[in-house]
């Protein structure tokens, strides 16, 4: 059988693929934000850490969920996350 998976989109300029997913939390400490992560996938949240370095602000490590072919569909998902995790955001992510 099949694996169904997102689709992916790349852009006709720089040919990057381009997907959406929507995040929950940003920590400092990465502890922190594996513990988070963690206690979403125990309650069925496909969670994940990724790492971001910000320059002079340091390494941040971001909480995120889903892969989205589009910021429509990101929005959509957003609306009902954000019933339990209201400070939570769609961002552009570049693979």
């Amino acid at each position: 059988d099949p694996v169904v998976s997102p689709a992916i989109v790349a852009t006709s300029e720089t040919g990057t693929q381009v997907t959406y997913a929507i995040q929950l939390y940003s920590f400092k400490e990465q502890s922190r934000a594996d513990a988070m992560a963690g206690k979403l996938k125990d309650g069925g949240v496909p969670a994940y850490v990724q790492m971001s370095d910000l320059g002079d602000k340091g390494v941040w490590y971001r909480v995120r969920t889903g892969s989205f072919p589009s910021s429509e569909l990101a929005q959509a998902a957003l609306a009902v996350i954000r019933k339990e995790h209201k400070d939570s955001i769609v961002v552009k992510e570049k693979k």
